[in-house]
C-alpha cells in the first residue's frame, strides 16, 4: 500500500486529498477547498534536489519556497516558537560502521515542506471547527517558564528551552498551539503513518460528500484515549532507537577525548551535553571541579554499555 496504491509514483494517476489554498504574496490565506481528487505526479523530489533546483532558480519551487517563508514569519509574528536544533542521522557505510551526521532542518526544501504541511493541517482544523465536527485537535499549551523568542540562541539556550515547553497534549476541544503560533491545529497530512490523520481524513471525506460525520464525540473520545499513549511510546522508542545507535557509535572511540557542554549542575551531578552527537550523559565531577552552566570541558570516553544505555565520562 504505501509503495504502490498511495505511493506519489511519478507519471501515475492517485486519489488524494487536494487542498486548493489561494495566497496573497504575503503569505495570508485568501480561500481554500478541500476536494478529494486525482493527482499526477510529474517530478519526485529529494530535499537535496529541491534545493539544488532553487540555487538554479526553478521558478515554480521560487515562488513556493518564499510564500513558505512568509508562511513561517506570519506564524512566528503570531507568537510562534522554533526551536531552531540540527536533526540527528543515524546511517551505516558499507563495512557496517555506523555514522552519524547532524542534518540542517532549516534548508528552503526542508521549510517549505514544513511550512505548507502546518498550513494544511490548521486549515483542516478551521474547517473542523466551522463545520462543528467533532474532532482529535493537538494543542501545546505556554511553556513553564518563560521563553525569550527574540534572542540569539546558544546550544545552551536552546537545549534549556526544549526542557521549558509544555507537552503537546490531543483534546477534542480547539485549543491554540503555542509553539506554532496557531489557534488550532490537528494532524491531516500523513494518513499512511499516522492513524490520527486516517482518523482525520474520515471525517473530512464524510462532511465533503454532504453526510454526518463518520465519529462522533464519544468515539473519538476512545480513539484519542489508545492513540495518545501510543503516539508517546512510539516517540519514546524512537528516542531510544536513536541514543542506542549513537552510544553504539561511541563505542567504537573509548579512550578519546570528546568535547562537552556542560548543561546541568546539580548537588553531586552533572549533565553533559556532546555538541557532535547532540547525545546528553550524567558526570560525576571531581569536588575540586566548579562547572557551572555553559562551561565547556574535555572528557574521556572511559565506557559506553549501549544495551544498558550507560556511558561513563
Amino acid at each position: 500500500i504505501s509503495e504502490d496504491t498511495l505511493s506519489l509514483v511519478a507519471g501515475k494517476e492517485r486519489r488524494a486529498l487536494s487542498f486548493l489554498i489561494t495566497l496573497d504574496r504575503e503569505g495570508a490565506v485568501e480561500k481554500c477547498d478541500l476536494k478529494p481528487s486525482l493527482i499526477r505526479v510529474q517530478r519526485r523530489l529529494s530535499y537535496s534536489e529541491v534545493d539544488l533546483l532553487l540555487d538554479g532558480r526553478d521558478d515554480i519551487l521560487g515562488i513556493l519556497a518564499r510564500l513558505a517563508e512568509r508562511l513561517k514569519a506570519r506564524r512566528l509574528a503570531q507568537g510562534g516558537y522554533e526551536l531552531k536544533l540540527p536533526e540527528v542521522w543515524v546511517s551505516f557505510d558499507p563495512q557496517g560502521r555506523v555514522l552519524v551526521t547532524l542534518e540542517d532542518q532549516e534548508t528552503p526544501s526542508h521549510q517549505l515542506v514544513g511550512e505548507t504541511m502546518v498550513l494544511a493541517n490548521s486549515l483542516v482544523a478551521a474547517f473542523l471547527v466551522e463545520q462543528g465536527a467533532p474532532a482529535i485537535y493537538r494543542a501545546q499549551p505556554e511553556p513553564r517558564e518563560a521563553i525569550d523568542r527574540e534572542a540569539k540562541k546558544t546550544l545552551l539556550d536552546l537545549w534549556q528551552d526544549r526542557r521549558r515547553l509544555s507537552r503537546v497534549v490531543m483534546d477534542l476541544k480547539p485549543q491554540p498551539h503555542w509553539g506554532l503560533g496557531l489557534p488550532h491545529y490537528t494532524f491531516a497530512t500523513s494518513p499512511i503513518r499516522r492513524y490520527l490523520d486516517l482518523v482525520t481524513h474520515r471525517q473530512i471525506l464524510s462532511l465533503l460528500m454532504g453526510e454526518a460525520p463518520f465519529y462522533g464525540p464519544a468515539e473519538l473520545d476512545k480513539i484519542a484515549l489508545v492513540i495518545d499513549p501510543a503516539m508517546r511510546r512510539a516517540g519514546l522508542l524512537k528516542n531510544l532507537r536513536l541514543r542506542y545507535w549513537l552510544l553504539k557509535h561511541l563505542a567504537g572511540r573509548l579512550g578519546q577525548k570528546l568535547e562537552a557542554l556542560v548543561v546541568e549542575v546539580q548537588t553531586h551531578r552533572s549533565r553533559l551535553l556532546i555538541p557532535e552527537l547532540l547525545l546528553d550523559a550524567p558526570f560525576t565531577a571531581p569536588a575540586s571541579l566548579r562547572l557551572k552552566p555553559g562551561d565547556l570541558v574535555q572528557v574521556r570516553l572511559d565506557k559506553v554499555a549501549p544495551r544498558g544505555d550507560q556511558i561513563k565520562l
